[in-house]
């Protein structure tokens, strides 16, 4: 562990946390091991801001210890305690955050910065594919959700972060996720200007 000295505990609460997000569960043992290694550890005091809603989502949060309010619109969402992953979606999407997050007591994150984690997708670009997956069923449950989409068009941009272009494997991957929801029409890269968004749209549903 980076940054601060390891305890037993922070440990525990690292793999346990790793094993929640969605697109690292499957990884092959000798590459999560690697990926235990970028994370940061940061303290957050009590009342202190950890992201907020409307930023860039530019890192990944576990919660190793503390607690945590999740704040949509000034509004109260949920609570998120040890273990608990933190603004996954916004982080492997390239959005920005979609809500406000605050320490409700002194707590410790794991922090995997997004830099980082592009240059590991690079080496293993394995992880492609659960990511895909993870971010399409999110997709879908967003659509389920959401009577009006049902009946309008959708479009999702992926936009390269951290100086990489978006991975060809992933784009097609991608693709195949979302292809299950309804035809797509895709956006060929080579057409657009260096580092614009590729994009997926869904029509309307008949």
């Amino acid at each position: 562990m980076r940054n601060g000295e390891s305890s037993k505990a922070e440990d525990a609460a690292r793999a346990t946390s790793l094993a929640l997000v969605e697109a690292f569960r499957d990884l092959p043992a000798e590459h999560l091991t690697e990926l235990e290694l970028l994370f940061i550890t940061q303290a957050v005091s009590r009342g202190e801001v950890l992201m907020r809603q409307g930023d860039a989502a530019d890192a990944l949060y576990l919660v190793a210890s503390g607690r945590f309010a999740v704040n949509v619109d000034g509004r109260r969402i949920a609570e998120v305690g040890s273990g608990s992953p933190i603004g996954e979606i916004g982080f492997f999407a390239d959005g920005i955050r979609t809500a406000t997050v605050t320490a409700l007591r002194d707590s410790i994150v794991l922090k995997l910065p997004k830099a980082e984690f592009a240059a590991f997708a690079e080496r293993h670009p394995i992880i492609l594919k659960p990511i895909a997956v993870t971010l399409a069923r999110r997709l879908a449950d967003t659509l389920a959700g959401d009577e009006q989409s049902l009946t309008h068009p959708r479009t999702l941009a992926v936009i390269g972060a951290g100086g990489f272009a978006v991975p060809n494997a992933f784009r097609k991957r991608l693709a195949l996720a979302l292809s299950r929801f309804g035809q797509i029409a895709t956006v060929d890269p080579a057409t657009l200007p260096r580092r614009s968004p590729e994009t997926w749209t869904s029509p309307p549903k008949p």
